[in-house]
């Protein structure tokens, strides 16, 4: 019988017993262990007494040894008995009984501290706090919530460092890190700011908080709180009281000696009784001197304030008021000149009679220094301020009070006793103007922004004036706009000016930009001014497009001549700027990039009080092109291969080209001064002629073919162009003649007539002649009321032999299977190739629908036996889609169309058949043509997504992989399944684009889960046989692994049995190179088809997927689970992981844990998932990286 036990019971239980062991309470330990073999043994001494012996003292002793398995050695004998089995059951009863009292007695003591410490908690006077590791506050006694004004800690969180001053936080933190289990922390006089702004000055003592055993040591400290704010303010109280006592007793002292001022005491006989130590720093004369000569202070004062002086001490003493304020000046000790403020009072004993005189001399030389200054600089403002005619304004806010200086009077010209106001003043501007003035002063009182304005203004006296104006505001000392302070200045002159020179330059202008001829002004040689004439010149929007730039900015780097454009630029400027006058050819680039040739003249001027020069510029784009095209019209004649004849208005033959020669065989002097009816072959009659010359008379021009003769008397087709030529006065010149042969055309026309109703592969007619053909059968059938057929012949899966073998042995498959067609069908029926592997047979004047079955069945019969291909047997399939006129459509295109339904439904039901069109075929096609549409464009509007399906191992349902799918959401058609559109990606050739951009993107999205710190160990995506058999497939899968900075061995590329059953070379081939690169290969679908076994262990797989069908059924079908146990165990024999696919039930997953199965995926574990749904799933299921063998 095992002994099972807590943990922590162990512990208790060991330290008892080695407590009593220690004590000596219960003797030399002694175990008896009672087996069949060994009914009573004795061990470490003692032998046992069954008599004397208890059970409780038997199992104190196993207890106090930790022999806990007497159970186990009874069961392990041979054959124990009933008696032994009894005593080892009540030895292990009494075992549990002592035990539990130990545990209720500790729980006893443990509870019994617990409130002690609580209540002591609870009710001690000090403020105690509970804090865990970071300082947070857990708990706090009644005293701590008062003294520190907390609330409840249940809700709110205080953290013990935030509460004290930030002074004080570095030394917590410092002492924090410091604390250890077996140490105690006190901060003294520590400063804490409480939630109402009132602060404490406090004592901290912190120490660990003991945690029952086993628990974190430092789970929970506990604070005292000791108040000692009352204490610090006492002591500081006692200190300012000792220091105020200290300074009283200096006070006079430092008064008298240390004064900066020059303070003195004067008696009443007008002598010195008391003198400071400053007037020495003032006068140079020390206070002794003062005090000895009672008249040193009138010896050295300046002789005109001596008489103001005297007065002032004859003034009788007051002792109800100071005397009034003197300034006098003084002649120092060593000649310097001083101004003295003198102020004084009477100084009364205490029963009030008058002692003389305390006062104080102030040096304000300085200032007095400064005010002579200021006048110097108000006097020079104002009179800067007359001339400049500037004056200045303030306004006060709060007493709505303008000051005007004596300038801005004179401006306005308003008498000396006006007063202005804020709406006096607007009044004087502009109507127009006043309202932005008002506007402006209104924004600088309410926001502080200054402003600046010029504006109109009328004076008192009714001047006009143009005035610059401007304004700032004045703060008052709370940071309020108390007013504002600005300038008025005259600028009328200047604005007059101003408008004379914009009328000169506005006449300048005119006429500079009306010229006809481009003109540039050049400055530093860089265009600073240009006219409309050189913008369109040069193609700009504006003429400002040409300013600062340089002529070789908008010049070729070469002109005709070779010659650097930057060179004779220069050597031309250069002259002009000597005062030579330049005219010159230039090549400038239009625009758009094109030349423009220019005759430049240019020459020097003065532009803005500068240097500058002024250039013309004469395009020669016409005059160039007129001489291109006589030398082009010259080379044309010469050098074209038509003919050209011109004549005189009588016919008579004037010129002919080297081309007429060539064509006709008449050199130039055998014809001039001939006619052209010298080359008529007889063809065309004298009706045509004249019909001919009335369309030139009429139009001036013909056009048409006509037969001529040759010298040697061939007769050749020729097509011709006549125009009449006149001069100005609208005489008629000549008549040219424009002529080629089209000998070559004519074989052409006839060439094109057959490609376009042929196909050009099979000799068979094309859709063009198919639908001659059959509009011509049509009309004759709804004529005579008979029947025609329409058969849409398809081969199945001919896609593949193409990627497979090549176009080449394709289109010799399409020629041997038309041949096999032709070889069915009647001389009076068509058959005609539409595009592709697509065959349409047209069977005219049917009987009935009996005949196409008949048609139908033996172009099915054909296909029975192999095609020869260069030299390759080829078996292929067809399917054909039959529709009958009229009751299946009673125009081709309709027939067509319905044939093609036909044709899909007998794919669709296993191909190699055929199929009568079905009014209910439509619908299903109509829908598979949406399909087809809407899938060419997905890819480009953004309509596909990946979703990823977790795998996880049996054994511990964590994530090791996914596997990428692929889903379609149509805006209108909504999520469209895999199973419907990947059929039709693959008949339209578009799976291979499909794949790549599944590869790119699943790789790119496993890169970006690395960036963001999640693994995912494994990435697996479906391969088609189009990508399998791609010869560059095992390169194009390596960059995409280098471009993402993805392990090759993360990546696992799914094949299926349908493309190894394929097993040619190139499929092995690309297989052997993936693995080569790290890329695991999975065997996707194991078990869903017919697999041979043999070559199984030659290819270079990882894993075989059991496929859902075989998983639907476990445990419900006894041959499924066969089967499944089988492919468990081949692919394990074989050294292959395995993964189901398809689990959804609990009893599936415990099944194929049981047989061993590694991986599975399914619903059970989860449903595709979106990328950023992986990242959630990781939550709940650890990702885990696979052990690398």
């Amino acid at each position: 019988m095992a002994t099972a036990r807590l943990p922590s019971t162990d512990r208790q239980w060991s330290n008892t017993m080695q407590n009593n062991d220690d004590t000596g309470q219960y003797g030399q330990a002694t175990t008896t262990v009672t087996t069949p073999e060994t009914p009573q043994t004795t061990t470490k001494g003692g032998r046992y007494d069954k008599n004397s012996a208890s059970v409780r003292e038997r199992a104190l002793a196993a207890l106090r040894h930790g022999e806990f398995n007497l159970a186990e050695q009874i069961l392990s004998a041979d054959d124990p008995s009933t008696a032994v089995l009894i005593e080892n059951l009540r030895i292990y009863q009494a075992e549990l009984e002592m035990q539990n009292e130990e545990l209720r007695k500790s729980q006893r003591t443990t509870e019994s501290a617990l409130e002690r410490f609580s209540a002591m908690f609870q009710q001690l006077p000090i403020a105690e706090l509970v804090l865990d590791r970071y300082g947070l506050i857990v708990e706090a006694n009644p005293s701590a919530l008062q003294l520190l004004q907390l609330r409840n800690t249940q809700y709110h969180q205080y953290f013990l460092a935030r509460m004290l001053l930030h002074t004080d936080q570095a030394r917590l933190i410092s002492a924090w890190e410091r604390l250890t289990v077996q140490e105690s922390l006190e901060l003294t006089e520590v400063r804490m700011q409480l939630g109402n702004g009132s602060s404490l000055v406090v004592d901290l003592h912190i120490a660990q908080l003991p945690a029952p055993e086993g628990q974190d040591q430092q789970n929970r400290l506990i604070c005292a709180v000791i108040d000692r704010t009352e204490q610090a303010r006492q002591r500081e109280a006692l200190g300012n009281a000792y220091d105020r006592l200290e300074s009283s007793r200096e006070c006079y002292r430092v008064l008298a000696e240390f004064s900066p001022e020059w303070d003195y005491w004067l008696g009443l006989d007008n002598h010195f009784i008391h003198v400071s130590p400053a007037c020495q720093d003032i006068t140079g004369y020390s206070a002794s001197e003062f005090i000895e000569n009672p008249e040193l202070l009138e010896t050295i004062m300046h002789p005109e304030d001596l008489d103001a002086w005297q007065q002032h001490l004859a003034h009788p003493l007051d002792s109800n008021k100071h005397h009034v304020p003197l300034s006098f000046r003084i002649r120092t000790r060593d000649g310097q000149q001083k101004w003295i403020d003198h102020i004084c009072s009477t100084v009364l004993s205490e029963d009030g009679r008058a002692l003389g005189r305390r006062g104080v001399n102030r040096d304000v030389t300085s200032r007095h220094q400064a005010e002579k200054a200021l006048q110097r600089s108000e006097a020079l403002l104002n009179a800067t301020s007359r001339l400049a005619r500037v004056g200045g304004w303030e306004f006060d806010a709060d007493n709505k009070t303008l000051r005007w200086t004596q300038i801005t009077r004179l401006l306005h010209e308003v008498d000396d006793d006006f007063q202005p106001t804020v709406e006096t003043a607007l009044e004087f501007y502009d109507p127009h103007d006043r309202a932005v003035l008002h506007q402006a002063i209104k924004r600088a009182l309410s926001e502080g922004c200054p402003y600046e304005l010029e504006l109109r203004l009328q004076t008192a006296r009714g001047g006009k004036l143009w005035v610059r104006t401007n304004a700032e505001a004045v703060y008052n000392d709370n940071g309020s706009i108390g007013g504002l302070r600005g300038s008025i200045q005259d600028i009328t002159e200047r604005v007059k000016a101003e408008q004379a020179r914009r009328e000169s330059e506005q006449q300048y202008r005119t006429l500079f930009e009306s010229a006809g001829q481009a003109m540039l002004i050049l400055r530093e040689e860089r265009c600073v001014l240009a006219n409309r004439a050189a913008q369109r010149l040069f193609g700009y929007d504006e003429p400002t497009c040409l300013l600062g730039k340089h002529p070789c900015d908008v010049s070729p780097a070469m002109q005709p001549d070779g010659e650097p454009s930057t060179d004779k630029a220069s050597r031309f400027i250069t002259r002009a700027m000597r005062g030579e006058v330049q005219h010159f050819e230039w090549e400038h680039l239009h625009a758009d990039g094109s030349p423009v040739p220019v005759q430049v003249t240019m020459l020097p001027i003065e532009f803005g009080s500068k240097p500058a020069l002024y250039a013309t510029l004469q395009d020669l784009t016409e005059q160039r092109a007129a001489e291109r095209r006589e030398v082009q019209a010259r080379t044309v004649f010469e050098n074209t291969s038509e003919g050209i004849i011109i004549t005189d208005p009588e016919q008579r033959i004037l010129a002919v080209n080297r081309a007429f020669t060539e064509l006709t065989g008449y050199t130039e002097n055998k014809v001039l001064g001939q006619t052209p009816s010298m080359l008529k072959s007889g063809r065309q009659n004298e009706m045509f002629y004249q019909s001919m010359w009335a369309a030139l008379q009429k139009t001036g021009q013909w056009r048409g073919e006509f037969w001529n003769r040759r010298k040697t008397g061939e007769i050749y087709p020729q097509l011709s162009t006549i125009s009449t030529v006149h001069d100005q006065a609208g005489r008629l010149t000549n008549y040219i003649a424009v002529f080629g042969d089209i000998t070559q055309i004519k074989q052409s026309e006839q060439e094109l007539y057959k490609l376009a109703h042929e196909d050009a592969l099979t000799g068979l007619p094309n859709r063009s002649l198919l639908r001659a053909r059959v509009e011509q059968s049509l009309s004759r059938a709804e004529r005579d009321g008979s029947m025609c057929a329409l058969l849409f012949l398809d081969l199945d899966l001919f896609k593949t032999v193409n990627d497979t073998l090549g176009h080449t042995v394709g289109d010799a498959l399409l020629q041997r299977v038309a041949e096999s067609i032709k070889s069915q069908v009647r001389a009076a029926d068509s058959i005609a190739r539409i595009g592709g592997d697509e065959f349409v047979v047209l069977i005219d004047d049917l009987s009935g629908p009996n005949g196409a079955t008949q048609l139908a069945r033996r172009l099915l019969d054909i296909f029975k036996q192999p095609f020869d291909a260069l030299g390759r047997e080829l078996y292929i399939t067809a399917s054909i889609g039959i529709s009958i006129f009229p009751t299946d459509g009673r125009d081709m295109d309709t027939l067509l169309s319905n044939a093609d339904v036909a044709m899909y439904q007998a794919k669709e039901h296993g191909r190699n058949n055929y199929r009568f069109f079905e009014q209910s075929m439509t619908e299903g096609a109509i829908e598979r043509l949406r399909l087809e549409t809407a899938l060419r464009g997905a890819l480009a509007r953004q309509e596909l997504t990946l979703v990823y399906q977790p795998q996880v191992k049996l054994s511990d349902r964590c994530m090791y992989g996914a596997e990428v799918l692929l889903r379609w959401q149509h805006p209108e058609l909504g999520q469209i399944p895999p199973e419907r559109f990947i059929p039709i990606a693959e008949e339209l050739g578009l799976i291979g684009e499909l794949g790549a951009w599944v590869l790119e993107n699943a790789c790119a999205q496993l890169a970006e889960w690395d960036a963001h710190g999640l693994l995912i160990p494994r990435l697996a995506v479906n391969l088609s046989v189009q990508q399998l058999e791609r010869i560059d497939l095992a390169d194009t899968i390596a960059a995409l692994l280098a471009r993402t900075h993805i392990e090759g061995d993360r990546l696992e590329l799914e094949v299926t049995e349908t493309m190894l059953m394929r097993h040619t070379k190139q499929v092995i081939t690309n297989l052997h190179a993936l693995r080569e690169i790290g890329i695991t290969i999975a065997f996707d679908d194991f078990g869903s088809g017919f697999s041979s076994l043999g070559y199984l262990k030659n290819l270079p797989i990882n894993r075989l997927k059991i496929d859902k069908t075989l998983v639907d059924n476990l445990t419900q079908d006894p041959n499924d689970d066969t089967i499944a146990r089988t492919v468990i165990a081949l692919g394990r024999g074989l050294g292959l992981d395995v993964l189901a696919e398809g689990v959804e039930t609990e009893v599936q997953a415990e099944f194929l844990l049981r047989e061993h199965c590694d991986e599975a995926q399914g619903y059970l574990f989860s449903r595709p998932m979106s990328a950023d749904q992986i990242v959630d799933f990781q939550i709940g299921h650890l990702v885990q990286t696979p052990h690398k063998n």
